[in-house]
């Protein structure tokens, strides 16, 4: 999804009025932590530009033995959050989406969750489906045996399209998972992806006679 200067947008700290809720109260806190709502800052200048490396983490792009920059003047997703807090996030790199691929660079000193609430936007056609996943989650929150449902499903795709062993030591399969995620714009870190599958497969184990 391209992003520009031009394109509407809705600044986070508008979102409290428009979703009726207390300067204080944590709605948008919890709703950035889960990924629902992804605000953005404008960043310009040079930054430093990271690559995926093969653990699905991030490494520096270096160049003739010197960390490449890339010149960057955009709306840029803060991504890689590191919990610092009960509602507080410390990001340590942005991704610039304005251009045809995606782009990750690393920020000279870590973005705190509150910072970005107070200085970010949400792009209008980002909100518009950041309030339609929060009203389906308000309407239809999984419980018990759906979310069991989502579990086995998650392991067993997985396990099927990445060749994923739980029960192995080494795996290229979330660093696989976390890959795709990128290429469909839907980035997740790789110590997320990693945590979610380990608790799914705690969860439903399969079953032996």
């Amino acid at each position: 999804m391209k992003c520009d200067h031009l394109r509407e947008y809705l600044r986070v700290s508008e979102l409290f009025a428009r979703w009726r809720v207390d300067k204080a109260a944590t709605d948008i806190h919890w709703a950035i932590m889960k990924g629902v709502l992804r605000p953005c800052i404008w960043v310009r200048g040079e930054y430093a530009e990271l690559s995926l490396d093969g653990n699905g983490g991030l490494e520096l792009v270096e160049v003739a033995g010197a960390p490449a920059t890339r010149a960057v003047n955009a709306w840029c997703y803060p991504c890689n959050p590191t919990q610092v807090d009960a509602y507080e996030l410390a990001y340590t790199y942005v991704c610039d989406r304005s251009g045809d691929e995606p782009v990750f660079l690393a920020l000279p000193e870590p973005l705190l969750l509150s910072d970005l609430i107070a200085r970010g936007v949400v792009l209008m056609d980002a909100l518009a489906e950041a309030e339609a996943a929060l009203k389906v989650q308000q309407e239809d929150e999984l419980h018990g045996k759906e979310r069991l449902t989502l579990y086995r499903l998650l392991v067993s795709s997985v396990c099927e399209q990445y060749g994923w062993d739980p029960a192995g030591e080494r795996s290229t399969a979330v660093a696989d998972l976390v890959r795709s995620s990128v290429a469909y714009g839907i980035p997740v870190s790789y110590n997320a992806a990693k945590e979610h599958l380990r608790r799914a497969w705690a969860k439903c184990p399969p079953k032996v006679d």
